[in-house]
């Protein structure tokens, strides 16, 4: 990343959060990702009843977005193509904290189309391809900045609050509206299923996570009600003592869980470890490739038809209602769930594709 960038890539207003605005910024991002990856997913829908969602899942889910989010406004890597590659690294943590790229998921005795050099490779393409960049970090993003929005009156500058560049994708226009229904679609299986399709707890996994985003939300209202522009994913940027504290944690987490959670699971062989690390340097490497975006000079044009939070929470009142009715039928529910997860694998691995092919291409183009 040897491209010289300065603070002027970014147009970050003058008013400065507080600690407490800015922790509560990164709680409510935080369960954002923990919403869309472990409750859409269905592998914790109920987390926030269990002590280990909040000693493990919510923790891993903020630092991880927390930390990436920071290198990539570091880097000026923040174009959501970049954010995906960015994302690949969130989903790497399946190896060493679960071990489910070396293995198979967490109630499986097996990988579900067996090991490949070590690798779990069904389960590779899925987590790390699809699932991670954009369930985990990229969608999580995304809400966080219609959240701030909305937070804003319309006569706002919103190039101090959100990243210009990922405008066009809040925008209400069909692809949107295609991308939210699918998101909603491949998403409204897994819930019933995983909870053996009861009805209360499939109630209690939906509409109580909802509650708990919108009660966050409530609460960042709150805090930045005097300084409404500080509710800004800029604000989410940590300085020296806060990068330190998630880099620790971060390291805390993974050799706690690398030797305690599953051990029995991690690699006899050299093998599968020097894959991951490999993998690891070629997404650095194409980030590395990639162009910086300058977001100060991408325009927003205010008058745009960006998508309301009272449509978000339609979107997810939807949601829930479609994966209560689910549990009335668990054969269709099994089926769709089984149809989906391998749509997910397919889009997942062209959608990592043409990343590496546009990233190349931009990069052999501006040289």
């Amino acid at each position: 990343m040897n491209e010289k960038v300065t603070e002027e890539h970014f147009p970050i207003g003058d008013v400065k959060p507080s600690t407490i605005v800015k922790i509560m910024l990164c709680l409510f991002i935080g369960c954002l990702s923990t919403f869309f990856a472990e409750v859409l997913s269905g592998s914790a829908p109920l987390w926030y009843l269990d002590l280990s969602g909040y000693i493990l899942i919510l923790p891993l889910y903020m630092l991880h977005l927390l930390l990436l989010l920071n290198l990539a406004m570091r880097s000026k890597r923040t174009s959501i193509p970049q954010l995906y590659l960015w994302g690949i690294f969130f989903a790497l943590y399946e190896s060493w904290i679960t071990k489910v790229l070396w293995f198979a998921y967490p109630n499986a005795q097996s990988a579900q189309f067996g090991l490949f050099f070590g690798i779990a490779w069904g389960e590779f393409i899925m987590l790390v391809f699809f699932f991670h960049p954009i369930f985990s970090f990229i969608i999580p993003i995304l809400v966080f900045q219609l959240f701030a929005i909305s937070n804003q009156s319309e006569s706002d500058d919103l190039k101090t609050i959100i990243f210009p560049s990922h405008v066009k994708f809040m925008i209400k226009n069909k692809k949107v509206a295609f991308f939210i229904i699918l998101a909603i679609l491949l998403s409204v299986c897994f819930i019933p299923i995983s909870l053996g399709f009861n009805i209360f707890a499939v109630f209690l996994a939906t509409v109580g996570n909802i509650i708990i985003i919108l009660f966050l939300y409530f609460l960042c209202k709150v805090v930045t009600k005097n300084k409404r522009e500080v509710f800004s994913i800029y604000s989410l940027r940590l300085g020296k003592l806060g990068l330190t504290l998630v880099i620790i944690s971060i390291i805390v987490l993974y050799v706690f869980t690398f030797f305690f959670l599953l051990p029995e699971r991690l690699p006899t062989t050299f093998i599968p470890y020097l894959i991951i690390i490999c993998f690891y340097l070629f997404i650095i490497s194409m980030i590395i490739v990639s162009k910086p975006v300058n977001e100060i000079n991408i325009d927003i044009n205010n008058s745009e038809k960006i998508l309301k939070i009272r449509e978000l929470i339609l979107c997810l009142g939807i949601w829930a209602f479609i994966a209560i009715i689910m549990c009335f039928t668990p054969v269709l529910a099994s089926v769709v769930g089984v149809l989906t997860y391998l749509t997910m694998m397919v889009v997942g691995c062209i959608i990592f594709g043409l990343i590496l092919y546009s990233t190349i291409k931009e990069r052999i183009i501006n040289k």
